[in-house]
């Protein structure tokens, strides 16, 4: 699912959306990005009726920022929509939010 953007403050702030499908199969899961210094804890998404998960950032407005989502505590996922992606130290890949 793509990620949802709203432009405030003058446009010098993004609240940016994060939004997993419902067929996510976990008990938790956090949005984990540079914006917390990549804090595991930092972001939690809500699992909503709908069964999607969603959390909401407020990030500086044109800027990007690197992210994954950390699921059940041990499970290193990629955005399955990402604006941009770049490889990390782990031989994985990063997503990119651009704001």
């Amino acid at each position: 699912m793509p990620l949802e953007k709203n432009y405030q403050s003058n446009d010098t702030v993004c609240k940016v959306t994060f939004v997993l499908p419902k067929d996510t199969d976990a008990h938790e899961i956090f949005v984990v990005g540079e914006w917390d210094g990549w804090d595991p804890r930092a972001t939690p998404m809500s699992q909503l009726k709908s069964g999607e998960w969603k959390a909401r950032v407020k990030l500086d407005a044109n800027d990007t920022y690197q992210y994954r989502y950390l699921v059940d505590g041990v499970t290193w996922m990629s955005d399955p929509d990402p604006d941009d992606s770049a490889p990390n130290v782990f031989g994985e890949r990063n997503s990119i939010v651009n704001t």
